[in-house]
């Protein structure tokens, strides 16, 4: 019996078809929660698929209240979007890790071919993984006993914008928790937006609603990104802060820079850029929010907005 799953909020264009090896041997089932209006799409073998609207977070949360079985059959839950390029393999290597270093929250880190937004969730090649306070909603690698606890506040988001730090705070990020897999990688295929960021904008309010919500839920204070400690290539846990850690993450992050003027990533220019910003300035990391209390997205919960996403 297998103990991982895969559980995608798939639309007619998804990619999870790609994930799954040509000779079927995996350590993980996928469940394909289709959003879609096609019977007939993402139909295979050793492959389940559940229909549901909506926006991603209440879309799961539904599901998994709806198949409680899902959360008590599995080790490890991963929650990919569908518009990653994964490599099966790495999706094996992804759960065999978060077992190997007792990992409740993990994710892989983006190739500099992504369009990406934190610059902490690209791969450093120096490092094998980087423990982190945040965990990027797009592809959040969970345990299930954190996921069932996770759970109850998907339901009033749209985007889970600012998850990202809610999750590695309720994880215990500060005891080596957490991580950015670096061994593991997935490219993100498509920019960010779309209908839920519409849906926000055209009721006066947005994601970065949604963060200072979740912040203020969760009693976070602030949106710095860190990374706490890291292991290298040869084997060494070092500290972030520590000047060998500050040392390995520049020649790591330089290797990054150098790849995504190769093989001409978007936004390479941007990359270039704000991870030079990281490495001069590390305890003020570029990508910091402004702060934002979440009133607006109380109003609008309030109001009921929410229920025609």
């Amino acid at each position: 019996m297998r103990r991982n799953l895969v559980v995608v909020r798939a639309g007619d264009a998804s990619l999870h078809p790609t994930w799954l090896p040509l000779s079927g041997q995996r350590s993980w089932d996928l469940v394909v929660n289709y959003f879609g209006d096609d019977p007939h799409r993402h139909h295979a073998p050793d492959v389940q698929r559940i229909d549901g609207k909506g926006p991603k977070w209440q879309g799961l949360h539904r599901l998994f209240t709806a198949h409680p079985q899902l959360l008590e059959r599995y080790d490890y839950i991963w929650l990919p979007d569908d518009d990653l390029l994964v490599n099966p393999p790495d999706i094996d290597r992804l759960f065999a890790l978060m077992r190997r270093h007792d990992l409740l929250l993990a994710q892989p880190a983006l190739t500099p071919q992504s369009h990406w937004s934190w610059t902490i969730t690209l791969r450093n090649p120096a490092t094998t993984l980087r423990h982190t306070n945040f965990v990027e909603v797009m592809l959040p690698c969970f345990r299930a006993d954190l996921l069932r606890r996770a759970l109850p506040g998907f339901a009033p988001y749209a985007t889970g914008s600012g998850f990202d730090w809610a999750w590695p705070a309720m994880a215990g990020c500060d005891e080596g928790r957490v991580a950015v897999l670096d061994t593991v990688t997935a490219t993100h295929t498509r920019p960010f937006g779309g209908p839920n960021y519409a849906f926000f904008a055209g009721h006066g309010y947005g994601a970065e609603d949604e963060i200072g919500h979740v912040l203020a839920t969760h009693g976070i204070a602030g949106t710095a990104t860190r990374i706490l400690s890291l292991r290298t290539r040869l084997g060494l846990h070092l500290r972030g802060d520590s000047p060998a850690g500050r040392a390995m993450l520049r020649a790591g992050y330089r290797l990054t820079i150098a790849e995504a003027y190769l093989r001409r990533a978007p936004y390479r220019w941007e990359l270039h850029k704000r991870l030079r910003q990281s490495f001069a300035t590390p305890d003020q990391p570029p990508e910091r929010m402004p702060p934002n209390d979440g009133s607006r997205f109380t109003a609008a919960l309030a109001r009921g907005d929410l229920a025609g996403s």
